[in-house]
């Protein structure tokens, strides 16, 4: 992995973080002012997962986040054991976007 790929990636999961955020307390102060009937909490718990999940698609390198690649970039910087590539969590499983 080359450090501009590492930034891309960086960035695009932040961007996905501020998203989620954003929307839901948009929807929440939306349930604040009565515009949408559910309550704030309600609003909020159904909201997060589903601004995050959404969000995947504006920003599909952020999955490689989880992935052992880029946990590896950041273990080779430290000077730790690299992560064997066989590990379960990958982040090209978590976007169907990336699978065609």
């Amino acid at each position: 992995m080359k450090e501009s790929e590492f930034k891309l990636i960086r960035r695009s999961f932040a961007y996905r973080l501020l998203f989620t955020l954003a929307g839901t307390f948009l929807l929440m102060l939306a349930s604040y002012h009565n515009i949408i009937y559910f309550g704030l909490i309600i609003t909020g718990i159904i909201s997060l997962p589903f601004f995050f999940i959404i969000s995947s698609k504006f920003y599909p390198d952020s999955s490689d986040f989880f992935s052992s690649k880029y946990k590896n970039f950041l273990r080779k910087k430290k000077g730790l054991d690299l992560i064997p590539e066989d590990s379960n969590i990958k982040g090209d499983h978590f976007d169907d976007y990336k699978r065609g």
